[in-house]
């Protein structure tokens, strides 16, 4: 029913599912409690009603996005979604050289790539599995419909990365992805964690076959109102290499670091002003680097207790 609706009115369907739950579910407003106190790490100079206000907003569009995969490629057609940065795709395009379009999960993040198809660039998205087998059905048929070619996270997704690159295809991938307990990028002050991760896969990517990096994002203005907006090229390398080194370099490479630095600092101060429409902050609750410190202070109190 959802795919024959009318766009503003799917997307109030998940507003409602979002609001619904609030309403029946005491462990949903102790979870907006606690994301509520967990924006306030990042966010000190708001007052606790805007905290919460920025923590409904978040599950809102969560919920919203899940509904509005039902729209598939009407979306792209529609007068909701609004493109900013068409010149530095035209240029990174102009170039010839290969484009890895660096994602982050701001917005409506599972149309970016169908996006991307719609404008002439053939993409193929690595992917995780979905935790629930319902979602990973819908976003894989929404997928399928609007012609984005997938590959699955890990070893062979990387040398299949390489392949599709060599095709003429450019890539996306998202690099605030979680993985092994941890979100890897963007650093928010920690250390040794943006060298692992998606955001290293696309920099080693990129030296090894001399691709661009776009880095690009969506958000949500109002409703089901979308702005997908693509960032000025990073060139790390300076010239196509054609696929001459033909091989991933070891991360320990002072180049390596430097080009994951410089996109780590491209992609933060976008995240931190738009923490109320990033997915990745519910899992960065759950990151282990967050928990450790939330532990230390106890244990040092526990400790001071016991002198």
């Amino acid at each position: 029913m959802l795919r024959l609706a009318p766009a503003p009115v799917v997307s109030w369907v998940g507003s409602l599912e979002a609001r619904l739950l609030r309403a029946i579910r005491p462990g949903r407003r102790r979870h907006l409690k606690r994301l509520a106190r967990f924006i306030g790490r990042f966010r000190p100079d708001l007052p606790p009603e805007r905290r919460w206000e920025m923590a409904v907003r978040c599950l809102d569009g969560i919920s919203r996005q899940g509904a509005e995969i039902a729209l598939g490629p009407r979306y792209l057609r529609s007068r909701y979604l609004t493109i900013q940065g068409r010149a530095h795709l035209e240029a990174a395009r102009a170039s010839g050289r290969p484009l890895i379009f660096c994602l982050v999960h701001l917005g409506n993040y599972q149309i970016a790539p169908a996006v991307m198809v719609s404008l002439g660039v053939p993409i193929t998205a690595i992917i995780y599995p979905m935790p629930k087998p319902a979602d990973q059905r819908n976003v894989t048929a929404f997928r399928q419909r609007c012609g984005v070619e997938t590959l699955e996270r890990g070893y062979g997704g990387a040398a299949g990365a390489l392949r599709a690159l060599r095709r003429g295809r450019a890539l996306m991938l998202s690099i605030d992805e979680r993985h092994n307990g941890r979100i890897n990028a963007p650093r928010l002050g920690r250390t040794g964690v943006a060298e692992a991760g998606n955001i290293s896969i696309a920099v080693r990517l990129a030296h090894a076959t001399g691709a661009l990096l776009l880095p690009i994002h969506t958000l949500r203005s109002r409703g089901v109102h979308l702005t997908l907006s693509i960032a000025e090229p990073i060139d790390l390398t300076g010239e196509a290499t054609g696929g001459a080194e033909g091989r991933l370099r070891p991360l320990a490479d002072p180049e390596l670091r430097a080009g994951i630095d410089r996109l780590d600092r491209v992609i933060e101060p976008v995240i931190l002003d738009n923490l109320d429409q990033w997915t990745g902050i519910r899992s960065l609750m759950k990151d282990r680097d967050f928990r450790r410190r939330e532990a230390e202070p106890a244990s040092a109190k526990s400790g001071a207790a016991a002198q």
